[in-house]
């Protein structure tokens, strides 16, 4: 197999140092790709003793082996760092497009190192590696900062943070073409080191060492697929569809912070109730025929005009059954504003359903927090929501100004490979 870039990108943001070295054969042996590479590249550069939000801490992008490939499920990229969150070495990862166009601009893998002085974003375009300002990105919404990368430098695939990873939350996630790699707070590591996005676009071919035996087993692959249940219920009602199997036959469904461990309101957020009314279209990453995704549109009502692509079981759980929230129009508000502030849905709807309990024990009250808070009460859950992002109002106004840090605010000097 030989369907690889070719090369590691370091890009150094304070000093604006690009560099681009052959990927060596020891680790396409030992490690293959995709988390591997992103893992071994990050303990080889990082000093385990730094803070997360040290300006030293490295970010590492890497796509999987056959991402990029017509292979089903294969087209996933990992972004590892230490996590904020926990203090420790993390991975999350992403069906968005991003790896697959490093992969055609020539990369194995992409090494992010520094800070930069001022908001930035970094652009790839085969050869050509710039760090270019994006002081009139910064602020904005995950989607509308993607757009808007693409309206100024054309068809590039952009993952992005919004004013979660800006403020840095703890819990931010980095968005691509409406997939996340939310887990471990990787994009408040991007927003501490002023990384607005990652706009890539590369115009190379991937050559496989038989290309008629990988379209073999792809398709072969397939069949097999195809023939599994669990196949054929997820692409007709995605991630969640076993939902039910958990909370009413192994009853271990995460309810009301885990006061309860069976959501009896559960059937407005079930896959089975929703996708057939709610779900447009099926969605899947790249390359991949297995479209457990769906593009969610509420049309009507307080919610009208919510778009999003889900909504994935850990989300039904976590700003569902987890907050006491069985209604399925305010649980996809709540999944669109995680997006759109680049906030982990998971962690977001864990921190609400504990809020929710300490208003239920007299702990915290709802004038304190700006928000009637509690178990049970499906508007709670999008406006605590827009909550997280920066200010405490439902959909508040993003941060407008970098982190900053006197010891690295210095312009760096860019270069192109």
């Amino acid at each position: 197999m030989h369907a690889r870039g070719g090369h590691i990108l370091t890009v150094n943001l304070t000093s604006g140092r690009i560099g681009r070295e052959k990927t060596p054969k020891e680790l396409k042996a030992d490690f293959l790709g995709g988390e591997g590479f992103a893992v071994k590249l990050f303990v080889d550069r990082m000093d385990p003793k730094l803070d997360a939000f040290d300006p030293r801490n490295v970010l590492v992008v890497a796509p999987g082996l056959l991402t990029g490939l017509p292979v089903p499920t294969a087209g996933k990229t990992a972004f590892v760092s230490k996590s904020p969150l926990t203090g420790t070495i993390a991975e999350s990862i992403t069906g968005g497009g991003i790896g697959a166009q490093l992969k055609a601009a020539g990369y194995d893998a992409l090494v992010i190192e520094g800070k930069s002085y001022s908001p930035s974003y970094l652009m790839i375009d085969d050869d050509k590696v710039e760090i270019r300002d994006a002081s009139s990105y910064w602020g904005k919404f995950t989607r509308d900062a993607a757009e808007a990368v693409r309206n100024d430098i054309g068809d590039f695939v952009a993952a992005t943070i919004g004013p979660g990873g800006e403020s840095l939350v703890r819990y931010a996630g980095i968005d691509c073409e409406d997939r996340q790699a939310g887990r471990a707070g990787l994009g408040a590591v991007m927003g501490s080191k002023n990384l607005k996005a990652i706009a890539a676009r590369g115009s190379g071919d991937l050559m496989v060492s038989n290309a008629q035996k990988l379209i073999f087993l792809a398709v072969n692959w397939q069949g097999v697929m195809e023939k599994s249940n669990a196949f054929v219920e997820d692409t007709k009602y995605g991630s969640g569809e076993f939902l039910g199997w958990v909370n009413s036959e192994r009853g271990v469904f995460p309810t009301r912070n885990w006061k309860q461990s069976v959501f009896e309101e559960r059937g407005r957020i079930d896959p089975y109730y929703w996708a057939p009314r709610y779900g447009i279209k099926n969605k899947a990453c790249l390359a991949c025929t297995k479209a457990c995704g769906k593009l969610f549109v509420v049309s009507e009502g307080p919610y009208a005009g919510t778009v999003l692509d889900g909504i994935e079981y850990e989300t039904l759980y976590s700003l569902g059954g987890q907050c006491g929230n069985p209604d399925i129009e305010a649980l996809a508000k709540a999944n669109e504003l995680c997006d759109l502030y680049g906030i982990d849905t998971i962690s977001a709807g864990v921190v609400i359903g504990f809020v929710m309990e300490l208003v239920e024990r007299g702990i915290l009250s709802a004038e304190e927090i700006g928000v009637d808070c509690r178990f049970d009460n499906p508007d709670a859950v999008p406006r605590m929501k827009g909550s997280c992002g920066s200010r405490r109002n439902w959909g508040g106004g993003p941060r407008t100004t970098p982190c900053t840090s006197r010891e690295w605010n210095r312009p760096p000097t860019t270069s192109a490979v």
